[in-house]
Order: structure tokens, then sequence, then C-alpha cells
């Protein structure tokens, strides 16, 4: 059962609502339906639902894509993009835009707003990529067409991925030795690769390309208030590994916490 608190102001009655019915309205007015003496029923107007993907990328989109998920998500505003991306490149993300594929919003946090690609395209490009990085299957993206005064494009930077050929991984205490290599540690000082060891032993990891792409996810949901990581599965549908691994590295970097046992709050 939710409470809310009524206050009375000369003729009028306000009625305070908590949080986590707030987070699912988009404006502040509600109806009230009389259901019998003393009860009512309240319907308030839900947020819009953002529009799922309904197209397969085309090589232009998916080579803006590549470019703005490379910036860090709290420098992934509009003055970073347009040094990024050319001319026709800034076209191809105001359609993106205009199609609802990604979105922009800002927040007390990022004021200057950020450009967010939702799971669902984020998961595209990443099957789009192995399987151009498969053997059986090379694609080549051929650059978006530029005019002779707009300059060459920013050079990308190669994917990160971790010995595992994915993105995230949980290591356990006895191959933390083996998967630890140099290399992984000099990413880790780079801040291309984020870690966070658990009282379990274990090391949670994830490239940072991985991070910024499924922070505004977790931080979205956490505006329902506290779940633990099963009910985060089950709502983001992602797998438990990758799920763990936000979480522990969202804490370790103070944009998430553990109020009670395995239950997280974001911050």
């Amino acid at each position: 059962m939710i409470k809310a608190k009524i206050k009375l102001e000369g003729n009028k009655a306000l009625l305070e609502l908590p949080q986590e019915i707030i987070a699912h309205t988009s404006n502040s007015e509600a109806e009230l339906f009389p259901l019998r003496d003393g009860f009512y029923l309240l319907s308030l107007n839900p947020l819009p639902q953002p529009t799922p993907l309904q197209h397969s990328l085309s090589d232009a989109e998916f080579c803006v894509l590549e470019k703005l998920t490379s910036l860090k998500f709290e420098e992934r505003n509009k003055k970073a993009a347009e040094k990024a991306l050319n001319k026709e490149e800034l076209l191809v993300l105001d359609s993106l835009l205009k199609k609802k594929t990604i979105s922009f919003y800002s927040s007390a946090k990022y004021p200057s707003g950020v450009y967010n690609v939702p799971k669902e395209v984020y998961s595209q490009m990443l099957d789009r990529k192995r399987k151009m990085q498969s053997g059986n299957q090379k694609e080549m993206l051929l650059p978006i067409q530029q005019k002779k005064e707009t300059p060459p494009p920013i050079q990308q930077k190669k994917e990160t991925l971790l010995p595992n050929g994915k993105e995230y991984a949980v290591v356990e205490e006895a191959e933390q030795e083996k998967f630890l290599n140099e290399n992984m540690l000099s990413l880790t000082k780079a801040g291309e690769v984020f870690g966070s060891r658990g009282f379990d032993r274990k090391y949670y990891i994830c490239t940072r390309r991985f991070y910024d792409n499924f922070l505004p996810v977790f931080s979205e949901a956490f505006k329902k208030g506290g779940k633990n990581a099963s009910q985060l599965c089950d709502e983001l549908k992602i797998n438990p590994d990758s799920c763990i691994v936000m979480l522990k590295i969202m804490c370790e970097k103070g944009e998430a916490i553990e109020k009670r046992k395995g239950v997280y709050f974001g911050v």
C-alpha cells in the first residue's frame, strides 16, 4: 500500500504523492473516479514510452553512433558531437533523433544535456560488430560522403574488448592472475576499462564504452526505487553477469549505493 498526504490550503486540498508514483506520470494532472463511499480510483497520464527500434541501422547511422558512443557519456553533449562529426554526419544524427532511435535529455546532473543510445540500439551495434569481426562475414563500412570544404572526421578509436571477447566480465579469484594481464592493467590506468573487487573476492570489470552506454538505462530504472539484480535483469532484459558488473562499477563510482544487502538505489 502507498500512502499520500493531504494538505489543506484555504478552500483547496493538495494531494502529495510519493516519488515512485510521480516518476510514472507525464504531467501535473490526474483524474479521480468515485468507486464507493470513501474510495476513489486515481488515474495518472503515463510517461510516453520510447519508440522501439523499427529498422536495421544503415552504414551511415552505424558510423555516426560509433563515433558518438566513443565519447564519454558525461561529455556526450551537442558541443562535443559538433566537434566529432562533420556536417553530413550531424544531419544523420539529427535524423536519428527525429526517428527516436536515440534521445537527448538534460537533468540536474547533466545540465548541458547528453545523447543517450538505448540498449536496443547498442545491442544491435554489438551484434553487427561481432559479425564484422568474425571470419565468416566481413563488412566494409563506407564513410559518409563529405563535401570538399568539410574537414575529415576525427580518427575513431579501436574498440576495447576484454580477454573473454566481451565488454564485461566477472572474474573468479583463480582466474584473476591470467585475466588481468599487463595490457588490461594499462587499459585500466588509461580509463578505458573499469574494475571493482567484491567482498566475494571476484573481480568485476567492463569497458568504459559498455559502462557509458548502460549508465543512463540503469539510472532511469532506479528512478522507480530500489531494485535487486534479478528485478533489473527482468526489467532491462539483460543477463545476470552484465547486470551485476554494472551495479558493482556504479557503486564504485558513486552512481549507486547498496542500502540493503542485494538492493541497490541510484545516487
